[in-house]
């Protein structure tokens, strides 16, 4: 320690202690113990700088720090190198890569399917021929439905003329039917005029 501040700092503890009153008063102030330890400018000199001391990790720094069982559990679910071989051995080989890539189409192969795959104008073409189509078979539909009402129709008269021809003979069979009752009637008693003649002669 330098000589110079040693012999001030017992001048100025002699000075203080005799302006002390009570023990009480003396209790805050340094001792001659207390200087000797106090550091000396070599050991000021390789104390930390407040540089040195901001770049220190604080106490909140610390308490976020990894513990002892935090590193256990991390290395219990890290990969062991088993898993990475194991791993290894799954993961696709270059001739698996190549064996893949000779299997994917290649640009050429894109172009012919560009080149065969209908375009838009195809497309519209297709559309417009389905439109027409569709517009030709409505035509057809008429036309036949058409047909079908008319013969239809023409069947439903037959049959309306069937029926009434049908209810005409009925009636001029009903009529035959009444005459020939009648006649028969007339010649019956046609016959009994004549027995009855015979047996009178």
């Amino acid at each position: 320690m330098d000589t110079e501040l040693k012999e001030y700092l017992e001048l100025q503890f002699k000075s203080l202690r005799s302006e002390m009153a009570t023990r009480n008063d003396l209790k805050g102030m340094v001792t001659k113990d207390d200087i000797n330890n106090m550091a000396t400018k070599d050991d000021i000199k390789g104390m930390a700088t407040k540089d040195d001391i901001k770049g220190m990790a604080t106490k909140d720094d610390i308490k976020n720090m990894a513990t002892k069982d935090d590193i256990k559990t991390i290395r219990a679910e890290m990969a062991t190198k088993d898993d990475i071989k194991a791993v290894r051995t799954e993961m696709a080989t270059k001739d698996d890569i190549k064996a893949v890539r000779a299997e994917m189409a290649t640009k050429d192969d894109i172009k012919t399917v560009r080149a065969e795959m209908a375009t838009k104008d195809d497309i519209k073409t297709v559309r417009a021929e389905m439109v027409e189509t569709k517009e030709e078979l409505k035509r057809h539909m008429g036309v036949l439905y058409e047909n079908m009402q008319h013969k239809l129709d023409v069947v439903i008269e037959g049959f309306q003329s069937l029926t009434e021809r049908d209810e005409r003979l009925k009636k001029e069979i009903d009529e035959t039917d009444k005459k020939t009752g009648q006649v028969s009637l007339s010649l019956s008693a046609h016959k009994t005029d004549k027995n009855l003649h015979r047996c009178a002669a």
